[in-house]
């Protein structure tokens, strides 16, 4: 469990960027740093150019990092790689802190966009390497925990700034950054390189050592030797050069879309990125005097819903679990938006605009994210999946340098929707619930190989929560009336991790 926990560290990372950066873009000193003066409001201003500049160019490093990502993974590993990402970002927060103009905070904007994806990438690969099949999908869900909990904590770190006043109010955020990503590159040095990378160069001996290390267990152990046994077997064959193009080929176009549309629609039409980057500015734009206290209850509902997320995605089932956040997301936009045009500028529809971009966010991270998260990492064949994380990854950071580029466009001038924005996002949420209804599959309790098999079925997704039900009924021999146990499927058949997923990439 703890190899789990520091595992998961590298999105906690990825989530200071997120809630630091939110913060500093209406510090005084810092509007004053890189924005303009603006003599009709006798103050300085970022305006809408800069403003999405600053919070788009992260995507721009995440979009290039994702092509290299796969190569890095082959040749030094999955660890290894969390390991210079982190490195990396811990270097582009003292760009961020030293630069002298506006051009060196990009550079380090854009380097801190090479961690997401990475995070993205290696994280959940390395997740996957270590943990027994039983925890995969904890392991996963805690990932979007950590991320969220980073979020968070950046956020109230960068609350407890602007008190400071004068140029430290956003020094001492951006300098977590470079406190955070080194402890966490440290960290990592102890955790132990998984097997696979042992049992792609043959030395057998060393990948049998990394079982051993990583289950505690003895060498010589039979659960060790089962695994090894496993690991031959699996990897007999897979040692071959994997190319892009098949995730494109017939038989897996339609599982790289469901990856993929999964991800993007989630993360690029929900709205999730918007209120969690803009949060701070965009309820200023709607009336709030206290943005930073409203960016950090966003923040701390984020990630405190997600943590009962963690027994829901099992309990539950992705599909229905995903369904109950999409409906809910609809709502509360709605309500957003027929608030504020129903109230104007007054001061109640700005308190009812915060409710309601609260409870979206409950939905967004109780329900929606985590089973979103948890099907896009299990929907692809095994071999792939690597390949197909880094191609949901180049669609996301696309949608997302749009939504963070675009924004302030549009809730600011020149067409000022301000909280009527919450009808743009409406809309996104429909569409994700319409994708969700045709293309996301059950697969709870499902093995790799009979998510294969249910993809190899044809049977259409609104069938797939009884073909899985079923399934895992017969495997684990129980009748129709028993309910099925939430793990017991992973620990009955044996399928103890998934170091057979990646390929040697030539």
């Amino acid at each position: 469990m703890a190899r789990l926990f520091i595992g998961a560290l590298p999105f906690f990372v990825y989530g200071i960027d997120y809630g630091y950066i939110g913060g500093v873009l209406v510090i005084p000193e810092f509007v004053r740093k890189y924005g303009t003066f603006d003599g009709s409001e006798n103050k300085y201003v970022l305006k809408s150019d800069k403003l999405s500049l600053l919070s788009s160019s992260a995507y721009i490093g995440g979009f290039l990092a994702c092509f290299v990502i796969p190569w890095v993974a082959t040749k030094v590993g999955a660890k290894y790689g969390l390991i210079i990402t982190c490195t990396t970002f811990a270097l582009a927060g003292a760009l961020q802190l030293g630069a002298v103009n506006f051009p060196m905070f990009l550079v380090g904007r854009i380097l801190s966009g090479v961690h997401i994806s990475s995070a993205l990438i290696l994280g959940q690969s390395y997740i996957n390497e270590v943990a027994p099949a039983h925890l995969r999908g904890f392991g996963i869900c805690l990932c979007l925990q950590m991320l969220t909990f980073g979020n968070f904590s950046a956020s109230v770190i960068t609350l407890g700034a602007t008190s400071a006043g004068g140029k430290i109010a956003y020094q001492i955020p951006i300098s977590l950054c470079i406190m955070v990503g080194g402890i966490v590159a440290i960290l990592l040095i102890l955790m132990p390189r998984t097997p696979l990378q042992f049992a792609l160069k043959g030395d057998w001996p060393g990948a049998s050592n990394a079982v051993s290390r990583i289950r505690h267990l003895p060498a010589d152990s039979q659960l060790v030797q089962d695994e090894m046994n496993a690991l031959r077997h699996a990897t007999q064959g897979q040692i071959e050069s994997s190319k892009w193009s098949e995730l494109y080929q017939k038989g897996e176009l339609r599982r790289t879309l469901y990856s993929f549309g999964t991800y993007f629609f989630m993360n690029g039409f929900s709205g999730c990125n918007f209120y969690l980057t803009y949060a701070s500015v965009f309820m200023a734009q709607a009336g709030m005097t206290n943005p930073w206290g409203i960016t950090v209850l966003i923040a701390g509902t984020n990630c405190f819903l997600t943590t009962p997320a963690l027994a829901l995605v099992e309990r539950f089932g992705r599909r229905r679990l995903c369904f109950i956040g999409t409906v809910g997301c609809i709502l509360m936009n709605l309500g957003g938006g027929l608030s504020y045009v129903i109230g104007k500028d007054s001061k109640n529809s700005s308190i009812a605009l915060v409710v309601f971009v609260t409870f979206y966010i409950v939905f967004f991270a109780g329900f929606m994210a985590p089973s979103g998260w948890a099907f896009s990492a299990e929907i692809p064949k095994a071999r792939l999946r690597a390949k197909t994380i880094a191609v949901t990854n180049i669609g996301n950071n696309i949608v997302t340098w749009a939504v963070g580029y675009g924004s302030p466009y549009l809730f600011q001038d020149p067409v000022n929707l301000r909280a009527k924005f919450c009808f743009f996002w409406l809309g996104g949420c429909t569409i994700c619930g319409i994708f969700f209804y045709f293309c996301l599959y059950e697969t709870k309790g499902l093995t790799h190989a009979e998510i294969d098999e249910l993809m190899a079925s044809g049977i259409p997704a609104r069938q797939s929560v009884q073909w899985a039900q079923d399934r895992v009924r017969t495997r684990l021999g129980i009748t129709q009336e028993t309910e099925v146990p939430a793990m017991a499927s992973d620990v009955k058949d044996g399928d103890l991790n998934d170091i057979s997923v990646l390929v040697v990439e030539k």
